[in-house]
């Protein structure tokens, strides 16, 4: 099996199980982080470059209105929530996933009409 199998397959046993709330919690302060973070670059120049490109209508919202493909809009929101490199600043949190993750799991979750709840997961 590669990489890729082994992740789906670890999937599939963890999809249904019951998270442990220390894994809820702290992934809640990593999208509060994310939301902050890219609210803080509205304006900045990186991130109207990218969100303009990505721009139009579509089935996954961008930051500050509007719309575009999962795909797009996975690229634009996470250009804009690491313009100003202020993510995963916060010390409850060990790494630096908010600007590749979650932009990319809304994207597809808001584009598949999954609820918050499954986002989070």
């Amino acid at each position: 099996m590669n990489a890729l199998e082994t992740l789906a397959a670890f999937y599939e046993t963890q999809r249904e199980a019951e998270l442990p709330r220390s894994a809820t919690d702290v992934m809640r302060l990593c999208l509060l982080d994310w939301l902050i973070v890219s609210r803080a670059a509205k304006g900045d120049a990186v991130a109207e470059s990218a969100l303009a490109y990505a721009g139009g209508q579509g089935e996954a919202s961008l930051f500050f209105g509007g719309g575009a493909t999962a795909r797009m809009a996975a690229l634009a929101n996470g250009t804009v929530s690491h313009a100003l490199d202020y993510d995963d600043t916060h010390f409850a949190h060990i790494g630096h996933v908010s600007t590749v993750v979650i932009p990319a799991a809304v994207a597809v979750g808001e584009a598949r009409g999954a609820s918050f709840e499954t986002i989070l997961r």
